[in-house]
């Protein structure tokens, strides 16, 4: 796959999640991935199971076989997390709970223990990821655009006034 290609992708994956993002209410709201990203694991997992069954059984080639087979795999593995995410966000609280293959995870932050957050853009200025830290500047808490709410979040960051660290480090 190209670099543009892949770029088309991402871009369109973006517009996607914007699509889906409607207004907040001031009280709260619950975070989520963007459909598009669960369909794309979906046809990524299918595909890759399909074509590696494909590729050693009708073509006889184990060792291509065998590469699409394990992706397939992977995607399949990654499909509890990104089905299951949610992000309950109040004025208070930020609470994560997704599932890693089977074992449910919970990540809950108090807004008045984050002090500092780091934040990333594109070439083209759009934030991408943000990361909540404590005192001790360590991660509490980081999200990406990939969720429903994100831009929400990355305001209410601001409005809570927590100072923002440079990120010095290379793209």
């Amino acid at each position: 796959m190209s670099y543009n290609s892949g770029k088309f992708i991402s871009t369109a994956l973006d517009v996607s999640v914007e699509l889906e993002d409607v207004e907040h209410s001031s009280d709260g709201f619950i975070c989520r991935m963007g459909k598009g990203y669960k369909i794309g694991l979906s046809i990524a997992s299918v595909l890759g199971i399909s074509l590696g069954i494909f590729i050693i059984k009708i073509l006889n080639s184990t060792g291509v076989g065998v590469l699409f087979f394990a992706f397939g795999i992977i995607a399949l593995l990654f499909l509890p997390t990104v089905f299951s995410y949610r992000c309950f966000v109040n004025k208070s609280s930020l609470k994560e709970v997704y599932l890693i293959l089977f074992f449910k995870k919970v990540i809950e932050v108090k807004w008045c223990d984050i002090k500092y957050r780091e934040v990333k853009k594109d070439e083209r200025g759009n934030t991408v990821l943000i990361k909540l830290l404590n005192e001790k500047k360590e991660k509490m808490i980081a999200f990406d655009n990939a969720i429903v709410g994100f831009k929400e979040i990355v305001k209410m960051s601001r409005q809570k006034s927590i100072l923002t660290l440079k990120n010095n480090k290379s793209k």
